[in-house]
């Protein structure tokens, strides 16, 4: 008796999906289009990305043709072919606990800054760490991971107040001899790196996107959760309050020119004369990392943080559009 399966359906977990793409991609397998569950795809993913499996996550997206179909596989595929070929992801998820809140990575001796990272609301920075990690790593200075898991943009530090996390982190630069820091600030972590960019000697604020301010109007109730924390602890609402034209630190600021929300923070950022603002033109995501990065663009103003300089000029690049900070 001859049997002919037209259709059937079957439930798989994002981990033994993840298996099945990593054995598909050694055996030169194309990739069964009957697996229409994309949210599934995007775990089993990032089930890879936590395994700092890049290799079978680029080949995977390659083979399979999925890196077209959606903006957001299309937007990991670009963070992975951003990162730099020696970037061994698996070593960085052997060591790196992604439970902790406070990760400190050592860099070369003789670093000149510290780049302490503020991830945002999903303990990320667009994207899981291991999948941005070799941006940083590149630049050949220490990373501080930072995760804020009570969701407040680290106004009270990691729980235990402002001032134990400033000393926490000051004591990690004077051991490495280190005068300087650079904040990144991820979604919410911009708000925070505003915040910070003082207390620990920030040169450099590159804020990818999020609060420049919190509006006291704002009804949403995870921003009025934050604006009465924030008022709790006696830090004002406008994070860039203070910082004028001759501030010594130097902030720019990412976002996606038709991302509302987010232009309404740059415009609030770059009016007040605290920094300037480059804009992806034409992107409606909050998450611009994988744009700016695919373009080279955020590599060459990291490093130009590290180098102590002024950030580099994005007018060579068509896809971004650049406002100065006002004038005094």
């Amino acid at each position: 008796m001859n049997v002919r399966v037209e259709h059937y359906s079957i439930t798989i977990s994002p981990e033994h999906l993840a298996l099945l793409m990593e054995l598909w991609v050694r055996a030169g397998f194309t990739f069964p289009h009957g697996v229409t569950d994309h949210a599934v795809t995007r775990l089993a993913l990032e089930d890879l990305i936590s395994r700092g499996d890049l290799r079978t996550l680029r080949d995977f997206l390659t083979q399979s043709g999925l890196q077209n179909s959606t903006e957001t596989f299309s937007a990991i595929f670009r963070m992975v072919a951003a990162l730099p070929q020696s970037y061994d992801a698996a070593a960085f998820t052997a060591r790196h606990d992604p439970d902790a809140a406070f990760d400190y990575i050592d860099g070369p001796s003789g670093a000149e800054a510290l780049i302490v990272v503020f991830t945002g609301n999903a303990q990320r920075v667009g994207f899981p760490l291991p999948l941005v990690h070799g941006l940083f790593q590149a630049a050949g200075c220490p990373v501080l991971y930072l995760k804020d898991k009570t969701r407040h943009a680290f106004c009270d530090g990691l729980g235990g107040g402002r001032a134990a996390l400033i000393a926490r982190i000051r004591e990690k630069m004077d051991h490495a001899g280190i005068r300087r820091s650079i904040l990144v600030g991820s979604s919410s972590g911009t708000y925070a790196a505003l915040h910070y960019a003082r207390a620990l000697a920030a040169s450099h604020v590159m804020g990818l996107a999020g609060p420049t301010r919190i509006d006291p109007v704002d009804t949403r109730p995870q921003m009025q959760g934050l604006r009465d924390k924030i008022t709790a602890v006696g830090l004002p609402l406008d994070a860039v309050e203070g910082f004028g034209a001759g501030e010594a630190c130097r902030i720019r600021y990412y976002y996606g020119e038709e991302h509302p929300r987010d232009t309404d923070y740059a415009r609030h950022l770059f009016r007040s004369g605290a920094g300037e603002a480059v804009a992806v033109r034409g992107h409606a995501n909050h998450v611009v990392l994988d744009v700016i990065s695919g373009l080279g663009f955020f590599q060459a103003d990291l490093a130009a943080a590290v180098a102590g300089g002024a950030f580099t000029d994005p007018s060579v690049y068509p896809e971004l559009i650049q406002h100065f900070k006002a004038a005094p």
